[in-house]
């Protein structure tokens, strides 16, 4: 249980290292994301519509009883102050090392099977997680699909790295084998 823990742990902070690389460096961070023209008149207008009531707005209301009205449509994430936080950071690291864990938990219940094979494991959990919410946002309110295949290929990313590397430590023993 050690040896997985360790590897889950380990695998967690590789997983947090693709994610600042392909947030931070590459361009998967930014697909399909674009900035408002005239943003600070549309800051303006927002802060005085909204203030601090920081949330997740869709517009116009959405009623499933009713008919959509007909026109534009959106769904807005509005905080009115924005800071860098470490704690953004820690959390972060947090969700990779928990994924990285519960992988490795997986992938060591396969421990006595070849490289391929733990390796396939990890790779299939990186597909369903892919899978898991991004496509959602593409398909129920209209997320650019550049976007959308931004975060699946870093979420699969996540798992091949991390699952390679659980695959490699989790290797199997002598009895095992």
């Amino acid at each position: 249980m050690k040896q997985i823990l360790i590897a889950g742990v380990l695998a967690g902070i590789a997983m947090f290292v693709w994610e600042s690389v392909a947030h931070m460096l590459l361009p998967l961070g930014e697909m399909g994301l674009s900035s408002l023209p005239n943003d600070e008149a549309v800051r303006a207008a927002l802060a005085a519509q909204l203030g601090n009531a920081d949330g997740l707005y869709f517009y116009p209301a959405m009623r499933m009883d009713q008919e959509p009205t007909p026109g534009p449509w959106g769904l807005l994430l509005y905080h009115p102050q924005w800071t860098f936080s470490w704690a953004v950071l820690g959390w972060e690291a947090l969700t990779e090392l928990i994924q990285g864990v519960v992988l490795a938990l997986i992938v060591g219940m396969a421990a006595a099977g070849s490289f391929g094979k733990r390796l396939g494991i990890a790779v299939l959990v990186g597909v369903a997680a892919a899978f898991c919410v991004s496509p959602s946002y593409t398909i129920w309110f209209g997320f650019p699909l550049a976007y959308t295949a931004a975060q699946m290929i870093v979420a699969l990313g996540d798992y091949i790295i991390g699952g390679a590397l659980i695959a490699w430590l989790l290797k199997p023993t002598a009895a095992a084998a």
